[in-house]
């Protein structure tokens, strides 16, 4: 988006993506209990990061993100949590060495397909035991797919936004490349990695979701 999202973004983001909340927690809900490194890609404004360092104060938390102010607000949300270290990093950088699980919160649905896929490759072809995602999905059939924008821009035009913002939201949203779940699944599932759905509204796309071996 052309306006700088990192100045808005918690406060707009509840009437933006629905079940924002539930698809975070489910995440949190959603990591092993014998966790002991998990790395975050793309920690936006920390919303997940801190969640996770609550929940898991024994575990080190290793979070990227490319975009230093969100990354700056995400620093303060986690400056109470000794085991979190943000970096300004792009993920194509980053080394998945040493990580048992890797969790990511509303990201693959904005990166280039290219971008993604490389990735995805990576993430598979890691010793992470679990990965756990909240993302939007694209509809497995064109219907479906028209199904979950409809009902993206009919909910922001519910919402106390300006009306320039959910234009732009609208825009963006049939811009974006999410991928199917079906894809998804076939990709990890050759990699020995099984799926569970944790959260999922049949009304729109976002859903959280992990793949565990």
């Amino acid at each position: 988006m052309a306006r700088e999202w990192y100045k808005i973004y918690d406060s707009v983001i509840d009437s933006v993506c629905p079940d924002y909340k539930m698809g975070l927690e489910a995440v949190v809900n959603a990591i092993p209990s014998n966790a002991k490194n998990i790395v975050e890609l793309g920690s936006g404004t920390g919303e997940l990061t801190y969640r996770i360092a609550q929940t898991y104060p024994n575990t080190n938390i290793v979070g990227v993100d490319i975009n230093i102010p969100l990354l700056d607000i995400a620093k303060y949300k986690s400056r109470s949590y000794g085991n979190v270290r943000l970096l300004n990093l792009d993920i194509l950088g980053l080394d998945f060495a040493g990580f048992d699980t890797i969790v990511s919160g509303l990201v693959f649905h904005l990166l280039p397909q290219h971008y993604r896929d490389v990735i995805l490759e990576r993430m598979v072809s890691s010793q992470a035991s679990a990965v756990v995602i909240f993302d939007r999905v694209k509809g497995e059939t064109q219907e479906k797919e028209k199904t979950f924008l409809e009902y993206f821009a009919h909910n922001l035009q519910g919402k106390r936004l300006a009306q320039d913002l959910i234009e732009e939201l609208i825009k963006e949203s049939r811009i974006n490349k999410p991928m199917k779940l079906s894809e998804q699944k076939k990709l990890f599932e050759e990699n020995r990695f099984m799926l569970k759905i944790l959260h999922q509204n049949p009304n729109h796309g976002f859903v959280t979701y992990g793949f565990y071996r």
